[in-house]
């Protein structure tokens, strides 16, 4: 919010006198100390010397992009944020010529330094690391999907080949109006389109199939049975695209508040529906952004995407659908978009993006002993990680423990839920609970996490069976975990939702 103010004094920003320039490279990168940092994003040159202050992540991260082209590393870390609304005043120019971009720099840093120590090793080694690393991204970016169609009477039936083993049907977003239809498949790091003007309506009701091989299958109802189609559908300017998802911008869906329910005393749950004609389904351990414009910037956070509870018979079919989504909000009274949200009526509309996250469900199938340690609303990316090991994909040898942080016993989120689900798998599901600033009558696990803690709540971690360790709360707390799990020789799968 400070940022915004000063963005409304009328200070000049740009340092350049609201001039707009030619910015070539040798210019862009004059300037990449901490008193005069300038970065390309997208063709445009922005001064960002005074936001180094203002940067949620702290100066030495946006300083990784100073007198640069920083769009990857922005896409890397802070894809969903619209920088173009934040920075919009300090926009020095636009780019003439092409930028370094991170992995040149960086070579050419490697090369400046060997040069001067009379030391090649050093390169050689970065030279290798990143000739792999592009060889790798090449590999990927040269195979590319492939579609076909069939029909009966009542059906029509894209498919669509991507040879990717771990492909779900989560990974697939639908988006249909009139005629257009879009079907995204995220492989990977990469998205494929299927972009068609359809030859005649679907319903608004699709079933996706898939197979182990990564064969996707998209049944459409059509709205006119026994009518035979002459061909799928005209291509649209989008069809059989085959792009990096981090250099795609993020899309988002205007969605109705459906409910909204009181889950703490400062924390609720928010059930919003999808436009018609789209269907999508969130992964396991994967976030949406929602965004508003405040102050004419746009504000933008992430929310996991959680379950409308922990018990299979208060589940919603339609979230199976892709036709819902759920989001566990802590509202802060002081906050920027929180509030926002709060204040949204029955039947508003929402922005709501596409998702994104790193976690991979199949880290689940080869393990037995499933660990999370996380602190306050850190507990929504396990929420469905839970249900899926204990309810949905239930295995008798699997282990799961939850390792939950709190300030008080009136901060926990879904207590009677998590304690009746633990009875309920007779030792399958361990939950301990610790209070920071616990009240006179609390009985249970008190104090910070700390070795000492750890070693209490899963005293053999990695040593006696397959791990897999989740961690998930603020900066410090999850930093605070990984030096712990390092002092244990923990080596087994580790994941950090951030």
């Amino acid at each position: 919010m400070d940022w915004i103010r000063l963005g409304n004094t009328g200070e000049d920003l740009t340092g350049v006198g609201g001039k707009v320039l030619d910015v070539t490279p040798d210019e862009l990168a004059k300037h990449c100390s901490e008193t005069d940092a300038w970065m390309c994003l997208k063709g445009k040159v922005y001064n960002v010397t005074q936001y180094l202050d203002f940067h949620p992540g702290g100066i030495d991260e946006i300083m990784r992009g100073a007198g640069q082209d920083a769009t990857s590393l922005f896409n890397e870390v802070h894809r969903w944020v619209n920088y173009e609304s934040m920075l919009k005043k300090c926009m020095v120019g636009k780019m003439v010529g092409s930028p370094l971009n991170k992995a040149q720099s960086r070579l050419l840093q490697l090369r400046r330094e060997s040069a001067s120590s009379q030391s090649t090793s050093s390169l050689n080694s970065a030279t290798s690391s990143l000739g792999a690393a592009l060889k790798d991204l090449q590999t990927l970016s040269t195979f590319k999907p492939r579609f076909d169609w069939f029909q009966t009477n009542d059906d029509v039936t894209v498919v669509i080949y991507t040879k990717w083993p771990e492909m779900r049907h989560e990974h697939v977003i639908i988006d249909k109006e009139g005629l257009c239809f879009s079907a995204r498949l995220f492989v990977q790091n990469f998205t494929y389109q299927v972009h068609l003007e359809l030859d005649d309506k679907v319903l608004d009701k699709y079933v996706v199939k898939v197979e182990k091989n990564g064969k996707v299958g998209i049944t459409l109802t059509k709205e006119t049975p026994n009518r035979i189609w002459i061909d799928v559908g005209l291509p649209l300017a989008n069809n059989m695209t085959w792009e990096e998802t981090s250099t795609k911008d993020l899309v988002y869906r205007d969605c109705k508040l459906l409910s909204k329910l009181e889950v703490t005393h400062d924390t609720k749950l928010f059930m919003f529906a999808l436009p018609a004609g789209c269907r999508m389904c969130i992964p396991i351990g994967h976030h949406v952004y929602v965004k508003s414009s405040i102050m004419g910037t746009d504000v933008t956070r992430p929310y996991t995407a959680v379950l409308p509870a922990l018990k299979p018979e208060l589940q919603d079919s339609r979230m199976t659908d892709g036709k819902v989504l759920f989001l566990m909000v802590k509202v802060y009274s002081s906050g920027i978009l929180t509030p926002v949200i709060d204040r949204l009526q029955i039947g508003d509309l929402f922005p709501v993006s596409s998702p994104e996250g790193s976690f991979q469900a199949s880290l689940l199938d080869a393990c037995t002993h499933l660990v999370m340690f996380v602190a306050g609303t850190g507990f929504t990316p396990t929420v469905r990680l839970i249900y899926h090991t204990l309810v949905e994909e239930f295995k008798q040898e699997r282990r799961v423990t939850l390792v939950f942080f709190n300030k008080t016993e009136e901060d926990v989120l879904w207590q009677e839920e998590l304690a009746e689900l633990s009875e309920q798998s007779k030792g399958m599901f361990v939950v301990h609970h610790v209070l920071s600033q616990p009240g006179k009558q609390w009985e249970g696990m008190q104090g910070r996490i700390s070795l000492e803690l750890v070693n209490k709540c899963v005293p053999l971690i990695g040593k006696d069976g397959q791990y897999l360790v989740c961690v998930c709360g603020p900066t410090l707390f999850t930093a605070l975990a990984v030096n712990i799990l390092k002092e244990l020789d923990y080596n087994q799968d580790l994941h950090i939702f951030t």
